[in-house]
């Protein structure tokens, strides 16, 4: 028995040693993991980014200066008329203008029903700022549904907007047509303060809606100078990547948050050293989605950031790349169409005075950047066709597919019945 219990105690001995070593060395590797993971969050607090949601809260705005109170004054005028006009909306020629005397007379009707409420857009578009008044004292998921909500109800503004251009384009009032353009692009700059990436994809959808309705409105006949430069003054507005960083840095905290409560989860070992090694991943995610936010979109391919963690599914980190490039692609996507449309303003400001010389984008008075594709760096493509000009960028594929417009080909402003994607 004696000799049967000493092989037995050394062998526990061996057991408690090996176990003693691995809480060891795991302590070890939380500690490592644990700096790493603290540098980056400090590495941001000292940028002066947010890190949690309490940080997103805003200065107060006064309500007449908010233009989230105005939008929701108007949200009952608005919800009926979206509620009219919906099987329009609905139809494949909405965003092109292409509508039947039938569908422009009861868009006339309703909005003769409820004169208010383009008088309540105008007001919150005239705000200075947008405050939706969120309280970032609630749960993660509470205010991620709250988000949700807001992103969903704010299309049909926009909607309602580009049937009240369509009403004006089909009455010949081109430059009513474009003030409510105008007025739909301001609405859209508000509503890209919202946080996080779900907010920016929101306000990119309001975005093309105001561009399809532009094109439109370009492409139906003169308009005078004025107007011309109002509409290049306003997409300028729109034609950079600060509502594409803000998506990012906001969406960070959204992650940091998400870490933040399952902690409890994940903190027991051996998990531990893990989880904290993915929350250090994600950050460092997104911080190179930021620095290249300023490069085309082919310079990120170059670099191997494109397929980096394709096919990889460990954590959060992993899981949460698509949709991070989806937002990069969306928002070359959007900039780029403004491009195109800037571009399309200029070419018939030009005609629209009487010059109808042989085109040539350096003499159109726009900057160099105005007319390079945020997708390859290079000029955008100009075509003339037997209709109007087409203006386009190559896309996500890189591949000049002949100005053909499409989900994953060329994207830009033509005369043509528009693609799926610019809906």
């Amino acid at each position: 028995m004696k000799k049967f219990n000493k092989p037995l105690k050394r062998g526990l001995i061996a057991l408690f040693a090996l176990i003693a070593i691995l809480l060891t060395a795991n302590t070890i590797v939380i500690s490592v993991f644990g700096n790493r993971l603290e540098k980056r969050i400090e590495a941001i607090r000292a940028a002066g980014d947010p890190v949690s949601l309490p940080d997103l809260a805003p200065d107060a705005v006064l309500a007449k200066q908010n233009a989230a109170v105005f939008l929701r004054r108007a949200k009952g005028d608005v919800e009926a008329v979206t509620k009219v006009l919906q099987p329009v909306f609905h139809k494949d020629g909405f965003h092109a203008g292409i509508l039947g005397e039938t569908d422009l007379k009861l868009i006339k009707l309703v909005f003769k029903a409820r004169p208010n409420v383009i008088p309540l857009l105008q007001r919150a578009a005239e705000c200075p700022d947008y405050d939706p008044q969120l309280d970032y004292t609630v749960t993660l998921q509470v205010f991620i549904d709250d988000s949700l909500s807001r992103v969903h109800n704010s299309t049909p503004v926009f909607r309602l907007l580009a049937a009240h251009v369509h009403l004006h384009v089909s009455q010949g009032e081109r430059e009513e047509a474009l003030r409510t353009c105008l007025l739909i692009f301001r609405l859209s700059r508000h509503s890209g303060r919202e946080p996080a990436i779900l907010g920016h994809l929101g306000s990119l959808v309001s975005r093309n809606i105001g561009i399809n309705a532009a094109n439109a409105v370009l492409r139906s006949g003169p308009l005078s100078k004025s107007s011309h430069k109002a509409l290049d003054a306003e997409l300028a507005l729109h034609d950079d990547i600060a509502s594409f960083i803000w998506a990012l840095k906001t969406e960070r905290v959204m992650g940091m948050e998400h870490y933040q409560s399952t902690s409890h989860r994940e903190g027991a070992w051996p998990k531990r050293a893990i989880f904290l090694e993915d929350q250090r991943e994600y950050l460092d995610i997104i911080r190179e989605q930021l620095d290249f936010a300023s490069r085309p979109y082919s310079a990120l391919v170059a670099a191997g950031l494109k397929n980096k963690y394709q096919g990889k599914t460990r954590g959060v980190s992993h899981a949460s790349f698509p949709k991070i490039l989806q937002c990069r692609v969306a928002s070359d996507l959007a900039r780029a169409r403004i491009r195109c449309l800037r571009v399309l303003n200029a070419l018939h400001r030009r005609a629209d005075q009487g010059d109808h010389s042989e085109l040539k984008l350096a003499e159109l008075g726009l900057a160099p950047d105005v007319t390079t594709d945020p997708f390859t760096g290079q000029p955008l493509r100009v075509k003339k066709t037997s209709k109007d000009w087409l203006v386009y960028s190559v896309g996500e594929n890189l591949q000049d597919d002949g100005g053909k417009l499409s989900s994953k080909g060329d994207v830009g402003v033509g005369p043509k019945r528009f693609s799926r994607l610019e809906k």
